[in-house]
């Protein structure tokens, strides 16, 4: 049975927009895999590839860019970099289901041609699976597709490929068929709520805040997997998909609505109390702790048709895929400027819902701060913490002293200072 990807018909505009400027345009196919069907939300084209300045002759500069032009000379950690930001701003449930490009060689006729691309795909399931936190894990299996627009013909050909399996790889044909009516999605938004301390135990070569913070993670990681999620206040059989629960929350309500829009869905996920303590119990002397503690809202968006099971799957990848982005967040302007350069979509500050949450002001303390800092800030060790601990306490104790001694002996000084005051 062919597989066969559902997309908006817009996507079909957006790839004959693209075939018609330049040599070639590569970018990355975004969409949700579910058990009932596989769809392709959107298209993003990866930013050009910015040559280095090099001071050189004009000859070398136009080899440079002829390079550039042609898809032999594509950068694959160029096309995965580009996965790995675009994938932090997707929510739970989309992924990066492979590339496309519109060229007017054929691809998959030209063994180099091909060969290229499936080294672009390999190179970008190598980047996202690194960081399974941020990136999360491809659904059911792993197979990436490349998607070709010829610029010459405009016929689109699309093909699925076996990644990290080495160099025998799986190549199946891929049927795309373009929906002229916009399909509705179903919203499940959730808050989470996190208030937990965490020992910092400081080694002798110190500790770095990335390492502090991907414990922290870890640990978040452990409890979200073990918790049960309610949807609107009810516990749902795995298998049941979500129309159906839409479909019987219509019967149970008396009253009928105009709109057939299925309105969001409220899920709560709790966690089991243990009330044993664990078989080993390991006791630690810490040199401080982590109060980490907030609120991380989750708004996922499933196709009607998928399961209860899938929803989980999505609420708590999202969750996680939230925290793990947070702790390595850009302001809110180079936010916005990510997201016009990276997905290819134009919006402004006006569109950007920022009443559930903000990330924090930084203001005064950039302000405090001119100097640049590095990416890892490193605790400082013991023996520095005891020598400055050694020196202000010396500091400390000779002001004491000439205090005491200014006191003991203040009526000699007083009647010394009288004596010196006539003569002058």
């Amino acid at each position: 049975m062919v597989r066969t990807i559902y997309a908006p018909e817009y996507c079909l505009q957006y790839l004959e927009q693209y075939a018609s400027k330049g040599p070639y345009v590569i970018g990355l196919i975004i969409g949700q895999i579910t058990e009932s069907r596989e769809n392709v939300v959107h298209l993003a084209k990866t930013p050009e590839e910015k040559s280095p300045d090099v001071v050189s002759e004009s000859s070398f500069t136009s080899e440079k860019s002829d390079l550039l032009r042609d898809i032999l000379g594509l950068s694959e950690t160029w096309v995965a970099d580009h996965a790995k930001h675009v994938t932090r701003m997707l929510p739970g449930g989309l992924f990066v289901q492979g590339i496309f490009i519109t060229s007017g060689e054929e691809i998959f006729e030209d063994p180099n041609y091909f060969s290229k691309m499936k080294s672009v795909l390999n190179y970008t399931h190598k980047a996202l699976s690194a960081n399974p936190y941020m990136y999360g894990s491809y659904p059911h299996s792993n197979e990436r597709l490349i998607l070709h627009m010829s610029t010459n013909t405009k016929v689109l050909t699309c093909k699925s490929v076996e990644v990290g399996t080495g160099i025998k790889t799986s190549i199946k044909p891929v049927e795309w068929k373009f929906l002229a009516k916009p399909q509705q999605w179903q919203c499940l938004e959730c808050y989470f709520e996190f208030d937990d301390i965490y020992p910092v135990v400081v080694k002798k070569s110190g500790i770095s805040v990335k390492q502090q913070f991907q414990q922290i993670l870890e640990s978040a990681h452990k409890t979200i997997e073990s918790s049960v999620m309610f949807i609107d206040g009810e516990l749902k059989q795995d298998s049941e998909p979500l129309e159906q629960i839409n479909k019987k929350k219509k019967l149970k309500s008396s009253t009928k609505t105009a709109q057939d829009t299925p309105k969001s869905m409220n899920v709560s996920l709790f966690v089991p109390f243990q009330n044993s303590l664990p078989d080993t119990v390991e006791y630690l002397e810490c040199d401080g702790n982590i109060h980490f503690s907030g609120v991380v809202a989750s708004s996922v968006f499933m196709y009607p048709k998928a399961t209860v099971r899938e929803a989980i799957d999505a609420v708590k990848q999202d969750i996680i895929r939230s925290l793990a982005s947070r702790f390595t967040m850009h302001s809110p302007a180079e936010a916005l400027l990510s997201v016009k350069e990276l997905l290819d979509v134009q919006i402004t500050e006006g569109d950007v819902i920022c009443d559930v949450e903000t990330p924090a002001d930084t203001s005064e303390f950039d302000a405090l701060d001119g100097s640049d800092t590095c990416s890892e800030e490193i605790l400082a060790t013991p023996q520095e913490a005891s020598q400055f601990m050694y020196i202000t306490g010396i500091c400390f104790a000779m002001f004491v002293l000439v205090v005491s001694i200014l006191i003991h002996y203040y009526d000699v000084i007083m009647l010394f200072i009288s004596k010196l005051l006539p003569r002058s």
